[in-house]
């Protein structure tokens, strides 16, 4: 596989299927068939016409109820700000998962509850190929820009032992240097992704700290992990610093 970085398309040639990507640099690609991924904006046309407030984001402002600045109108899934359970601020994550918390804390509030909204991680994990690719919480540039002093972490173990074919992951992580919190964590590998990114949600949602990861008793026998998982030996490297 081969990424490409400082550069982008700006032109797809073919006569029946894309068969070629022009980039800006006038680098051609040859290519069988083109993925677009650009980004979602929210669909927020009938909230303006209603004067509804947008937030920061672009999408539609709400508190912890869902509410919008009109009364009685609320708002919650794709077309709706969250907000960060790290920093307090409002972010734009478009997920199935953070629209359906959205969804119940608005028809509880709708029919008389009290349940609020507790903002989310901007957890995520997708699949290229035989790859898996995860994260959650602050990268360390988010982390920086936030005004943390951070402590970063790279780790490289097998989901588990070779000898039962573990294959290797790579774990980056961030936490703050200051308090050991940890910020955020960033997974690629074949296997065990996504077991290892949901340890990390658990630890940063309770406000784990570094030492914390060492120390967590997690599941062991071979067909499963290694005798040190990989979010131990990552709570260890962050410890360290």
């Amino acid at each position: 596989m081969t990424i490409v970085t400082e550069d982008s398309a700006v032109r797809f040639e073919g006569s029946t299927r894309v068969n070629k990507v022009i980039l800006k640099s006038g680098r051609e690609l040859e290519t069988d068939f083109v993925i677009m991924a650009v980004g979602i904006k929210p669909n927020v046309s009938l909230a303006k016409k209603a004067g509804i407030e947008l937030g920061l984001t672009g999408a539609i402002k709400v508190n912890a109820k869902m509410a919008t600045n009109i009364e009685e109108i609320y708002a919650c899934g794709d077309c709706a700000e969250s907000f960060s359970k790290i920093t307090g601020k409002p972010f734009y994550r478009p997920l199935g998962s953070t629209a359906n918390k959205m969804g119940r804390v608005a028809g509880d509030q709708i029919t008389g509850g009290d349940l609020e909204f507790q903002g989310g991680l901007g957890t995520g994990i997708f699949k290229v190929f035989d790859m898996a690719i995860a994260q959650t919480g602050l990268t360390e540039k988010e982390a920086l820009r936030e005004g943390y002093e951070v402590i970063v972490s790279h780790d490289r173990k097998p989901d588990k032992p070779e000898y039962y074919g573990g294959r290797d992951m790579l774990i980056k992580a961030v936490a703050d240097k200051k308090t050991g919190r940890v910020l955020g964590a960033q997974i690629i590998g074949p296997a065990g992704v996504d077991k290892r990114i949901d340890v990390f949600v658990t630890a940063i949602t309770f406000g784990a700290k570094a030492e914390d990861l060492a120390n967590l008793d997690l599941a062991y026998s071979p067909p499963f992990s290694t005798a040190k998982d990989p979010v131990i030996f990552t709570g260890m490297i962050l410890g360290k610093g």
